[in-house]
């Protein structure tokens, strides 16, 4: 929910793939880069994407019919899509 696992970890500079591509190791931040968007760890942003996402399953859980209920996930993850978009 907080911009990611690299953003969370901070340890993908490290890994020998970023490492054998430019040989450079920049001292990590606390900044994401996800596209064009640069923002902090666990901006209001990601938290709130993350809980729109997680509000949806609740409501097709509560109020779907029976097909929304076995897609829900797919449904949910598509509706961060385009609330993110």
């Amino acid at each position: 929910w907080g911009g990611g696992v690299v953003c969370a970890e901070m340890k993908w500079k490290e890994h020998a793939q970023a490492v054998a591509a430019g040989g450079v190791n920049p001292i990590p931040g606390p900044t994401c880069f996800n596209g064009e968007v640069a923002l902090g760890y666990g901006s209001a942003e990601f938290i709130g994407l993350g809980f729109s996402v997680m509000v949806m399953l609740v409501i097709i859980e509560i109020f779907g019919s029976t097909f929304m209920k076995n897609c829900n996930v797919i449904i949910a993850l598509l509706f961060g899509y385009f609330v993110a978009g």
